[in-house]
């Protein structure tokens, strides 16, 4: 983890401020705060990202990087970009907030205290992950797919899509998307498909909870992207006419 998070760090040079300056502005450790606040915290070592979860969501937070991810949607971070230093990384306190607010009520007493914050204990998943049923089926008008299955109650799933474009080239990995099942074990997602959206090329969405349990179903989108527009490059030249 530590040998990722340092690749990490150095791209972060290129555009944080001096982690001098970042420290004055009162930068706490990502790792105190999900203990906190009551995320589960995991390294993502293929996205180079950590990873905060609690029951129905996911938190990704990236070194150098003024977004972070709440399930399918990105948000701009309110101050510095999070910060990787002696084997931790460090985000803002604005953020801290964001992340109290993210994770709801029962998830801290008081205003802006940081210590002293009472955390709601994370449920975690029991026994062994298991994904028993996946679906996946266009958005109409969307560049993205709804993605819907049954897994462990409770249990973290990657939803990762793949675009099979050609027979002779190897598949290309489009888009990542990390949620978590519910209560009942049902888990739900949308997807991108672009920029890999060409008509009839096959689409594999494969969810996975971990290395022994996953699953993966395969679609296909028949529309084209800009099916009602018209461009004058594409319209037949006179001569042909």
């Amino acid at each position: 983890m530590k040998r990722h998070l340092r690749a990490a760090a150095v791209a972060a040079t290129i555009c944080l401020p001096l982690t001098a300056a970042a420290e004055a502005s009162g930068a706490v450790s990502l790792t105190k705060v999900a203990h906190d606040l009551g995320y589960h915290y995991a390294y993502l070592g293929p996205d180079e990202a950590v990873a905060l979860s609690r029951p129905g969501i996911v938190v990704i937070v990236r070194p150098g990087t003024p977004t972070f991810d709440v399930n399918d949607r990105s948000i701009p971070i309110d101050g510095d970009a999070p910060l990787y230093k002696d084997g931790d990384v460090y985000v803002s306190r604005r953020m801290v907030a964001e992340l109290r607010a993210i994770a709801g009520p029962g998830a801290a007493v008081g205003h802006n205290a940081v210590a002293g914050v009472v955390a709601e204990a994370p449920r975690r998943p029991l026994g062994p992950l298991a994904i028993d049923a996946l679906s996946a089926v266009h958005i109409e008008g969307d560049q993205a797919l709804h993605v819907e299955g049954q897994a462990t109650p409770l249990a973290p799933i990657t939803l990762t899509l793949f675009a099979r474009l050609s027979s002779s080239i190897p598949d290309v990995v489009v888009s990542r998307l990390h949620v978590s099942a519910d209560g009942a074990g049902v888990f739900t997602g949308r997807v991108a498909i672009a920029p890999a959206f060409l008509s009839e090329s096959q689409l594999i969405v494969v969810a996975s909870a971990d290395a022994n349990a996953s699953r993966s179903v395969t679609t296909q989108v028949t529309e084209f992207p800009n099916g009602h527009t018209k461009v004058k490059t594409e319209e037949e030249p006179r001569a042909f006419r």
